[in-house]
């Protein structure tokens, strides 16, 4: 995008707890927002009553420090 934001893959590990974006609050916590969520081989644009589950790959946009801290954040969330 430019030098100080960037779209980013991140995948969940198989140890995340599943929990609602609802209940994360990303572009509050963290300033990032998951544009997109890829599982199972089918991609969607999230609403806040979907799920995050382990072994999504969520597509993040946001600065390169938030999203680095958001990515740390979520997969060491257990």
């Amino acid at each position: 995008m430019d030098d100080k934001y960037s779209v980013v893959s991140i995948l969940l590990n198989n140890a995340f707890v599943p929990c609602a974006l609802k209940d994360i609050s990303t572009r509050q916590t963290y300033g990032v927002n998951i544009v997109l969520i890829k599982r199972d081989g089918r991609s969607f644009v999230p609403g806040g009553s979907d799920n995050l589950l382990p072994n999504d790959t969520i597509f993040v946009v946001g600065s390169t420090k938030e999203i680095t801290s958001f990515s740390v954040a979520l997969n060491s969330k257990k």
